[in-house]
């Protein structure tokens, strides 16, 4: 089989990803998409319930879609990029396509190597820049001395290389060179964000049910709220040990928490070393009990596969991840029953995205427990 995986939020889908897709297909047999849940990694919630943007993924030609643990959507770049390859070759998929702003996989692959052997000072270089408030992406390409590769897409593209090469993966990278943002006939995912939040869409450059979803789009306005009330909780011990918190940052959350509102808060917390960003993962993954420890323990373990969507006319892909659970690659979650296979290990990530799922229905007035009872056949 021939399987080529993306590695995704698609928070929500738009006609560049669907674009995506389609270019995959033609290099693959099938597609399985690795999709962040309910919580992404800009530390917020997702704008649709991972259930739906799954069927909108099965919509534009994905034949599967497996969900991406909670505790590693909400991860750096660094290590979002490293559980979807772990999840990609774990499953024995054969490649990853990606969406990358120069398009070159061999440019791309060079800079991989670069990343795993920086030249000297790089650390103290890259230390310094992040302290000056410098972006992730800028950090690393000016730590390297390479400042035209600040594009995120082809840093996250880079990241998923070296975390196969790191890995010792056979996994091959396929890119499609994204359109340009600024086109009037292409939205990117943050235009189509701010877009919601002032209440227009233009529903001409979006897929049609995708549009029509985002009638009932969830906003963030409770769920920051709650992080606000939720920190009032946590102790100082408690936030440093949360995934997310370096250098310090638990004393000025712990110093500002008790700000009127959650804006005033955060705003107060910002510095030129904490982007907001960053600030927002890392309190979602305090509230949510996400630790340092737990997302390094889980990288140790065999990943998890819980399916949110899959084509009726493709069952043969749950038969081919059987096979790989028979080999000790994976567990494939396809029922409840099958959670007492799970280490304590695992099942503390399971338990968080549960735990994720239930707040973000809470949240938005949606019935919860929906993790083992949403049918995922489209």
């Amino acid at each position: 089989m021939n399987i080529c995986s993306i590695i995704c939020e698609y928070n929500p889908l738009h006609e560049g990803h669907r674009r995506h897709i389609a270019f995959t297909k033609q290099q693959s047999e099938y597609v399985v998409a690795i999709m962040s849940g309910n919580f992404v990694q800009r530390g917020e919630c997702a704008v649709l319930d991972k259930f739906t943007r799954a069927r909108h993924a099965v919509a534009c030609g994905v034949d599967m879609v497996i969900e991406l643990p909670t505790s590693y959507a909400l991860a750096s770049a660094d290590d979002f990029a490293k559980f979807g390859v772990k999840i990609a070759d774990a499953c024995g998929f054969d490649a990853i396509s990606f969406g990358s702003e120069c398009g070159n996989v061999e440019l791309l692959e060079k800079k991989a190597s670069a990343l795993m052997s920086p030249p000297e000072g790089f650390a103290n270089d890259l230390r310094s820049s992040l302290k000056s408030g410098e972006s992730f992406p800028k950090t690393i390409c000016k730590a390297l001395g390479d400042n035209a590769c600040t594009a995120p897409n082809d840093l996250l593209g880079t990241l998923y290389i070296k975390a196969a090469k790191e890995a010792k993966s056979d996994l091959r990278f396929l890119t499609l060179k994204r359109e340009r943002s600024n086109d009037e006939n292409c939205l990117s995912s943050a235009n189509i964000r701010l877009q919601l939040a002032e209440k227009h869409i233009a529903c001409g450059l979006l897929p049609d049910f995708v549009c029509t979803d985002l009638n009932n789009y969830c906003t963030n306005v409770a769920f920051l709220k709650y992080v606000h009330c939720a920190v009032q909780a946590l102790s100082l011990s408690q936030l440093a040990q949360a995934y997310g918190i370096r250098e310090g940052l638990e004393n000025r959350i712990f110093r500002y928490k008790s700000q009127p509102d959650f804006d005033s808060f955060i705003f107060a917390v910002k510095s030129k070393r904490y982007t907001l960003a960053s600030i927002k993962r890392a309190l979602a993954c305090a509230v949510l009990g996400i630790t340092k420890e737990s997302v390094k323990n889980g990288f140790l373990q065999p990943p998890y596969i819980k399916v949110l969507a899959l084509k009726k006319d493709k069952s043969e892909l749950l038969s081919y991840l059987s096979t790989r659970e028979k080999m000790g690659k994976i567990i494939l979650l396809d029922n409840l029953k099958k959670q007492s296979s799970l280490n304590v290990i695992q099942k503390q990530l399971l338990q968080t995205d549960i735990d994720a799922s239930n707040l973000f229905c809470a949240l938005h007035n949606k019935k919860g427990a929906i993790d083992f009872t949403t049918p995922f056949l489209v």
